[in-house]
Formats: C-alpha cells, structure tokens, sequence
C-alpha cells in the first residue's frame, strides 16, 4: 500500500505533504529494488556553507561521481567541484566541448566552445548538419585565428585572419 506522511489518501508509494528534511545523508536513486546505485542529490558541507551536489555513474556501472555542482554562493559547475563563476563548465580533457542549443536539431544552429588536441575554439554552427561554418581558434603559442567553411562535412576550413603573437 501507499503511505502517506500528511495525507490520509496517498497517491504515490511515498507521498509526503509539507517539508521535508534531510540533516545528513543523501537521496539516492537504483534503478529497481536491489539494484545498483545510480544516481544521487546531497548537500556537502564546508564550513557554515552547503553546497549541493549531483552524482551520477557511467552507464550505470562503477563508483559514482559528481557531476555537477550549485555551492552556496549558487554556481553552478560542472565538471569541477568548486566553481568561481555564476556557471562554468570544466573539460577534463581535450576532444570535448559545451554546446548551447537553438533546438533538438543541428539544423537550427548552435553555439560551442572547446578543445581539441591542437587548440581550443569558438564555433558558430548552423544551417548545413552541425558542422562549423566559423570559427576562432587560439593556442599555447598566442596566435588567434579566424576560419569560415561552406563545406557540409565539416572539412575545408579557410583561415580568413591571423592575429599573432606581436599583434
């Protein structure tokens, strides 16, 4: 049966009524009955400051890991557990990139930000299948580069600009 904290009829197999707190501990998620852990919400506490702290795991296999973070001072991070701006997203390694979306397609266009093995970039998709029509890269060396391409795969990219070093 369903039970109910605050209700005399439950619709849900937990159906709470008011607040609900939780001093220690965490809400975990399994799948079903018996399962693996999956996911969990905690707050993590430094200090007089709590931040609260979502994990995941890989596929649902392995130890579980945070994912993403919003500390006291409300950032949000993902990818590190302390970040020092209103959203930030750390890459753990190159190959990996932050995209924000006009819609579900890559038609629509979008907007990224990332690095590869030989730069990091600025891109600007849209139009063709999500593949970067401009660009700006930059490296270790200080070069800033400007590139376009019309071509739908992707390849083809004509550097327009070269801002180096000296300027």
């Amino acid at each position: 049966g369903n039970v109910g904290i605050g209700t005399a009829a439950p619709y849900n197999e937990l159906e709470v009524n008011g607040s609900v707190q939780i001093s220690t501990g965490s809400l975990d998620f399994a799948y079903s009955t018996g399962n693996a852990l999956r996911a969990r919400i905690s707050m993590v506490r430094d200090d007089a400051d709590g931040d609260l702290v979502f994990s995941t795991t890989t596929n649902g296999a392995g130890a579980i890991a945070e994912a993403m973070r919003i500390d006291s001072e409300g950032n949000v991070g993902i990818g590190t557990s302390s970040p020092t701006d209103p959203f930030e997203v750390l890459f753990p390694s190159t190959g990996k990139q932050a995209s924000i979306r006009a819609s579900a397609t890559n038609a629509d266009g979008f907007f990224a930000v990332g690095n590869s093995d030989l730069s990091n970039f600025i891109g600007l998709f849209g139009g063709h299948t999500g593949n970067i029509n401009a660009s700006i890269n930059w490296d270790s060396g200080g070069d800033l580069r400007f590139a376009t391409t019309t071509d739908p795969t992707g390849t083809g990219y004509s550097e327009r600009m070269r801002i180096d070093s000296s300027g």
